[in-house]
């Protein structure tokens, strides 16, 4: 039989759950993952590679500020409730819990809930049940003798509402401040020879075409590009990707060149500057290849700088719509939950 509101409160102690201890290597991976591609992004100066970076560890970083907030080590004993989050400490008796409320939230596969925590001076606590294995314990704990307060349920609704508004605008600025960088990129002037540097190598090996397909769930994407394997460069290829591979006569290319044959690249300043390191010391130290601006060989011009950058400014033409696009959606999407909000 339950314990009765006018029995002692038995001691009890919030157990963390499973899936929070596992999120937290996983979320450093995901930092460590997205400072490689900003650093790699900043070395081959691909605006795409620095956005997927900053992605890669703004979602991270937000999710572990979300843990941050919601997860509190939780004790109860002689009738005091003790709290303690990484930025604040707090101890209640439970007589000061006027009422409750609680919110769902359906995940892909389960039913997640919020307990809401409405105390004596007005103030809100909030207990995820996804960050405890025994919520269900601390559930029945902390509302024993109490009962769901209607007034206060519709008020934390509402609140729920104004948060999801909110994000959504938050979202709205960080797609806005995209576009404006994405826009400075493909109005910046033509890439000009000084700022190009040229290196003359010899190929060890016959370029050809390859392909790679990588999957993500049910979504798959393909990669095709031109590594550029040299005797001088061993380990480190230069790549013809993206806008170097668009511009480039790749049907010329493959079938002229060939083992031994002296080709001239152009790569940026710093790019050649890290070539000039890995051929003397041998060793690799930063990115595992080197983007291509312009490539010449046999007295022919198989990408010139000029296709290079008018393939590259049309990429990020395509980037700019698809930003658009996604910036309606999200607006449309502020809009309707606008209107719900104002309903309530």
């Amino acid at each position: 039989m339950p314990p009765q509101p006018n029995t002692p409160y038995p001691p009890l102690r919030s157990q963390i759950s499973t899936g929070l201890i596992f999120a937290i290597p996983f979320l450093g991976l995901f930092i460590v993952v997205g400072l490689f591609l900003v650093y790699t992004g900043w070395e081959t100066h691909d605006p795409m590679h620095r956005l997927m970076g900053l992605a890669f560890m703004a979602l991270p970083v937000f999710l572990y500020v979300m843990m941050v907030q919601g997860y509190r080590a939780f004790s109860m004993e002689d009738g005091w409730v003790n709290l303690r989050g990484l930025f604040e400490k707090r101890s209640f008796p439970v007589s000061d819990i006027k009422g409750y409320a609680v919110l769902y939230r359906r995940n892909k596969n389960a039913m997640t809930e919020t307990l809401h925590l409405l105390l004596s001076d007005e103030s809100v606590i909030r207990i995820e049940s996804s960050f405890y294995r025994n919520y269900a314990e601390i559930h029945s704990a902390l509302t024993r003798g109490k009962s769901l307060d209607p007034v206060f349920q519709a008020e934390v609704k509402k609140r729920r509402k104004w948060n999801e508004l909110k994000w959504i605008g938050c979202a709205l600025g960080i797609l806005a401040l995209v576009w404006c960088y994405l826009s400075y990129e493909s109005q910046k002037t033509p890439l000009s020879a000084q700022e190009m540097q040229s290196v003359t190598l010899t190929l060890s090996e016959t370029p050809f075409v390859e392909t790679e397909t990588s999957r993500s769930g049910r979504s798959s994407s393909k990669r095709t590009f031109i590594q550029l394997h040299t005797v001088e460069l061993p380990g480190l290829p230069l790549l013809l990707e993206g806008p170097a591979f668009d511009g480039a006569q790749v049907e010329a290319l493959t079938q002229m060149l060939e083992a031994g044959d002296r080709i001239q690249v152009s790569v940026f300043k710093s790019d050649r500057r890290y070539l000039m390191r890995a051929m003397k010391s041998q060793e690799i130290t930063g990115p595992t290849s080197v983007g291509v601006c312009a490539l010449a060989g046999k007295g022919f011009d198989f990408l010139t700088l000029e296709a290079y950058d008018f393939h590259h400014r049309i990429k990020l033409q395509m980037m700019l719509l698809i930003l658009s696009v996604n910036i309606g959606i999200v607006f449309l999407i502020a809009g309707w939950k606008y209107w719900q909000f104002s309903r309530i």
